[in-house]
């Protein structure tokens, strides 16, 4: 188990996470605790990410035995933002593109009131870049997802949703400083970009506040790929909807069987499998399909 640091203070630890692999092995964790409260400045709810490592006794136990133990992990490192603001939820949505560790904090508000930004840094700490929204309200960087090469040919590329615009954001940042590919648009109040999943050319992105065939707040999920456009290419609707199913409320997605990608939606107000007569309870449900 992975505990917050002694000198933590309601963060909110584990709000989001991220590993990192190397050579298929994950060798650092990044933990985000958006609600901690800055040291420095004093300011309420500003954020941390921290950065965990295995032990290196653990690494070279593996190596001379060939067995695998507990696994140790140890704090490395806390990264906070350069400039605190009072709210910003540094840490909020994290994600890995290549070894850059890129940090979402949709409360930023330097330029406006919850902006919101997205910084890359690197392990050591080290500020590489930043991208920041100038809109109030936008919340710029409330999700992130890592994209394939089929997204950014011979790089990486980032998605980063503003889910107060209803817009998710596609950089390549394979040169270094991410400049923008796509805008991706969804309806604002529909929750558009609440949760993203990316395998190969596929990029979904949850909108579990959409309504549907007059249902308030059933949920839809949209499927992009680099080659629309910007323009959804599937929208995938819940079967019996629910009113306040919020389908698509978390995407993940997986390698299946003979290499098809798996795609798992939840949808976690659904009414369906409730007992006979308990009209208040919302037991969900996930549903998994296989993309093309």
């Amino acid at each position: 188990m992975i505990y917050p640091p002694a000198e933590s203070t309601g963060g909110a630890f584990g709000s989001a996470l991220a590993f990192l692999e190397v050579n298929g092995a994950a060798r650092t964790l990044a933990v985000g605790a958006p609600q901690e409260d800055d040291p420095r400045t004093g300011l309420p709810l500003v954020g941390a990410v921290h950065l965990y490592g295995l032990a290196e006794s653990t690494h070279e136990l593996a190596e001379r035995t060939g067995t695998q133990g507990p696994q140790r992990w140890q704090l490395m490192r806390t990264i906070r933002p350069r400039s605190a603001t009072i709210g910003m939820s540094f840490g909020a949505s994290l994600a890995f593109v290549g070894d850059v560790l890129v940090i979402g904090a949709p409360g930023d508000g330097s330029k406006a009131p919850g902006a919101g930004s997205v910084s890359g840094m690197a392990r050591t700490g080290e500020a590489l870049w930043r991208l920041t929204s100038s809109e109030a309200g936008a919340r710029f960087g409330t999700r992130l997802c890592a994209l394939g090469g089929a997204w950014e040919p011979g790089g990486a590329g980032l998605a980063v949703s503003a889910i107060g615009r209803g817009e998710v954001y596609v950089y390549g940042v394979g040169s270094g400083t991410p400049r923008e590919e796509h805008r991706l648009l969804g309806r604002v109040g529909d929750g558009f970009g609440f949760s993203l999943a990316a395998m190969d050319a596929h990029l979904l992105v949850g909108a579990p506040f959409a309504g549907f065939r007059g249902l308030p707040l059933a949920g839809v999920v949209d499927r992009f790929t680099p080659w629309g456009g910007g323009v959804c290419v599937e929208r995938l609707l819940p079967p019996e909807p629910t009113v306040g199913g919020e389908f698509g409320s978390c995407l993940s997605m997986v390698r299946g069987r003979g290499g098809a990608c798996r795609l798992a939606v939840g949808e976690p107000g659904s009414e369906l499998g409730r007992p006979p007569g308990e009209g208040l309870c919302r037991p969900g449900r996930v549903l998994i399909y296989a993309l093309p």
